[in-house]
């Protein structure tokens, strides 16, 4: 099973290739796969999805599903620093999936954050509230 990612100008591409389980990278010349992402079991983390980078290739940000959500409409997007290995939770609930947001091919242009706000505070109602 494979999870969209994104292409960087490190030469690697940054994906998820299973069900459960964390972003990977792999050389784009092939090779092989190396672990970006951590699940937090803790958290009761399932999955990292759709994997993003940033502008200047410094960050990621990928979609969290946890156990005891109904569906990805609950889950969140977290920030990866590629450098410290630190993430960052930045959106929480209500449809907030990477994956149509950012759908640019790379080389993306460098509004991609700002397409994310802008996605973010557009997103369409999401089943929650129409109960």
């Amino acid at each position: 099973m494979v999870f969209h990612g994104d292409w960087g100008s490190d030469g690697y591409i940054y994906w998820t290739n299973q069900l459960i389980g964390g972003v990977i990278r792999t050389p784009e010349n092939g090779g092989k796969n190396e672990p970006v992402t951590e699940l937090d079991v803790a958290k009761q983390e399932r999955t990292h999805r759709y994997a993003k980078l940033l502008p200047g290739d410094k960050a990621l940000i990928f979609t969290v599903a946890s156990g005891g959500i109904d569906s990805f409409d609950d889950a969140r997007i977290d920030a990866f620093d590629l450098a410290t290995k630190k993430r960052k939770p930045i959106v929480q609930a209500d449809f907030p999936q990477v994956r149509p947001v950012l759908s640019a091919p790379h080389p993306a242009p460098p509004c991609r954050t700002q397409q994310l706000a802008k996605a973010i505070s557009d997103r369409p109602t999401s089943r929650r509230s129409l109960r």
